[in-house]
């Protein structure tokens, strides 16, 4: 059981991705929306699974098959789009002593 419980939180977060992808939003903004995403898709569920007396493991890992299957579809023909990763300037990393000891510090 806790085996498909994991496939299911797997697949919830992948399908949650793929969908906030597809927004082609910067970085924040895309884990913002993959949490939205994540967090409508447990409502959904919960709110579908219910009337036919399937919220368990089961139920949501077929549900969550089924969302990811159609976010990737979805993510697929858009393009796989990536979100553009910040590039921080090198001249605004030289001048940071706070930055290099605590990179200093961690390895």
């Amino acid at each position: 059981m806790a085996a498909l419980a994991l496939a299911a939180v797997a697949l919830l977060c992948i399908g949650a991705l793929a969908a906030a992808l597809t927004l082609r939003l910067a970085l924040p903004g895309t884990v913002l929306a993959a949490y939205v995403v994540a967090s409508a898709e447990v409502v959904l569920g919960a709110e579908l699974l219910s009337p036919l007396r399937a919220i368990a493991a089961p139920g949501y890992l077929a549900w969550e098959a089924a969302v990811a299957t159609a976010a990737a579809a979805l993510w697929l023909r858009a393009g796989r789009p990536r979100p553009p990763l910040p590039r921080p300037a090198r001249a605004s990393l030289i001048g940071q002593p706070c930055l290099w000891s605590c990179l200093f510090f961690e390895i």
